[in-house]
């Protein structure tokens, strides 16, 4: 079986069509991949959402001290810092 020669330009541009075609491909698979990462996000966050939500429910503070602590800034560590 004779092979065709091909000239270094159409070697050339048959290599940048496979690049391409790969590149289109390697894009399509990341966009799903981001896809599916966005949605684990989401169903993250709605799972968090309602751990806080039945956290609150069950405390023994009311909604205007949960709110103050949680818009306050400090964190446990600024408080300890400040009681020793």
């Amino acid at each position: 079986m004779a092979r065709i020669r091909r000239s270094s330009e159409q070697t050339l541009e048959y290599k940048i069509e496979q690049a391409e075609a790969k590149v289109a491909k390697t894009r399509e698979a990341h966009e799903k991949a981001v896809d599916e990462l966005k949605k684990l996000y989401d169903i993250r966050k709605a799972y968090q959402r309602d751990e806080l939500l039945k956290a609150m429910k069950n405390s023994s503070r009311s909604y205007e001290e949960i709110l103050a602590f949680i818009t306050s800034g400090e964190t446990s560590e600024d408080e300890q810092n400040r009681t020793e």
